[in-house]
This record gives C-alpha cells, structure tokens and sequence, in this order.
C-alpha cells in the first residue's frame, strides 16, 4: 500500500517530540511544519505540553509557538479533555492520576472517530507509542523525532540533523536517543510498495 504524501496528515501523539524541540528554542518547533503536512493532535496532548508553562522553559516555548500557529494546528477535542476539564473547575485535577492520557486520548479519538480518517505520519518518541492498537484502522507511517529530522536533512530542508539534535541535548532533553526509525506500521500486502513521506524542498 503507498500512501501519498498530500494526503498524509502529521500527527502529534504524546507531548514528547514537542518538548525535546521546544528544548531546542522555538526556531526548533517551527521544523514541524516544514514537512508542508497539516498538523493534529488532541486536546490532552496540547494540555500536556504546555500546562506547566509558568514553571518550565520548554512548555512556555511550546505556548508559544501554538498561540502564534493555532490556525495551523488542528486540535482534536477528546472525552479525557473533557473529563479533565470538568475535574479542574471544581479543583480536583491530579495530573500524576492522569499520566500517559496523551497517548491514550489519540487512541480514543481514533476509534470514536473524533479524528478523520488517516493516512497519518506518526511522530513519537516513547517506543511503547510506536505500535499502539488502531494501527489497524488506519495508514500509519511512523517516525521517531531524531528521524523526522534526518527526513528533512535528506530533502534539504535543513542542512544538518545532528547539529539539531545536539541543540536539543545541549537545551536539557538529554534523553532524546539519535534512533532513526522511519517506516510503515505493517508489512505492505504488494511487493515493492512502501509508505512515505517526503518534506518539500526550499525553493
């Protein structure tokens, strides 16, 4: 099965890719969109990276760079939104009850069909988000944050990829790991035939 690129929407599951570019400064963030694809993600996730924004660099930068692009950003209402916005106005919000909720409202979403059919470029992190269920529902491509900007360095978006990864490290996110992981979710049925994704070159 190919999944053409105009098609193809990047898709945003857990606040992690976010917060290590966001370590990178703002400029960082702004390779999100270089892939020329629309970006979604839901409500949780959003609330996630950014809830902490008067105590953390990273989620003020990340604030930031969604109030400047909301208009570009499509954000998913979900039932964990929902639900957690109903706990905080009467001040029983717990977000060490709530962890993970990220990962599981995009699970949600899909399967309620809250978000619009696929196919989606997944970017994530935590290898334990890399296969999650409705992978069965949907074309999925999925790439790590380190490979997402390796894409962009093939197709000369940005000319260096460890260079930006060093700034992420350098910012704090020591963790993210330089693992290039960039392919489809399931073996395709057609010899040959591969999903992908190709950011659009300057000029």
């Amino acid at each position: 099965m190919s999944i053409k690129r105009e098609k193809v929407k990047l898709l945003i599951p857990d606040a992690s890719p976010l917060i290590s570019l966001a370590h990178g400064g703002e400029d960082c963030l702004e390779l999100i969109f270089k892939a020329k694809l629309p970006v979604v993600m839901t409500d949780q996730v959003l609330f996630e990276a950014t809830y902490r924004k008067d105590e953390f660099q990273d989620a003020a930068v990340i604030d930031k760079w969604y109030r400047k692009h909301r208009t570009r950003i499509k954000v998913v209402a979900t039932k964990i939104g929902e639900a957690r916005r109903a706990l905080e106005s009467v001040g029983k919000y717990d977000h060490k009850k709530f962890a993970d909720q990220g990962e599981e409202s995009v699970l949600q979403a899909i399967k309620s069909k809250q978000l619009e059919p696929g196919p989606y470029l997944f970017l994530f992190e935590d290898e334990q988000t890399a296969d999650p269920s409705f992978f069965g529902v949907y074309p999925v491509h999925v790439v790590s944050t380190y490979g997402f900007l390796v894409g962009l360095e093939r197709a000369h978006v940005i000319p260096s990829a460890d260079k930006i990864l060093e700034r992420i490290r350098s910012g704090g996110r020591h963790s993210l790991k330089a693992d290039i992981i960039d392919r489809p979710t399931r073996k395709v049925r057609d010899p040959g035939e591969e999903s992908e994704w190709v950011p659009t070159s300057p000029g």
